[in-house]
């Protein structure tokens, strides 16, 4: 069985790599984490099922989609995760300044705090559910 410390950093590097795929504009690694059943994510003031709004993303952001994207630039990414227990873990992930780069050359910037919950499961540890707060900058 891990200690706080294991699960912490199994899980922090979970989220580092999910973030560095997302940074490329790849989604399916982020499509792997997700648990089964699926959990909520409340994104913003809307509550929804986080497998469900994570496809919608994965289909609008494709290259075929409406709004695909080339990249993300994500600048002082700070992760901390907290051992609930032997079977769930909290991490906040904080974006000063996360940037969606479009194909078509359009950027969206915005500030993100983000809350994740993960549940070890038999195959490892799954993203559950989560809160994404997005403040956006204005240029």
């Amino acid at each position: 069985m891990m200690n706080a410390e294991q699960i912490e950093a199994k899980v922090g590097q979970i989220l580092r790599d999910v973030y560095d795929t997302i940074s490329r504009g790849e989604f399916e690694p982020w499509m792997t984490t997700l648990h089964e059943p699926a959990g909520r994510w409340l994104l913003g003031m809307d509550m929804v099922d986080i497998r469900e709004a994570s496809e919608q993303f994965l289909a609008t952001w494709k290259p075929d989609g409406e709004r695909p994207i080339d990249r993300q630039e994500i600048d002082d990414l700070d992760i901390q995760v907290t051992a609930i227990s032997p079977t769930i873990a909290y991490a906040l992930c904080t974006i000063p300044d996360r940037r969606w780069c479009f194909v078509n050359g359009e950027m969206d910037r915005a500030s993100t705090a983000e809350t994740w919950v993960f549940v070890l499961t038999d195959a490892g540890w799954k993203l559950h559910s989560g809160q994404s707060a997005i403040f956006p900058i204005e240029d």
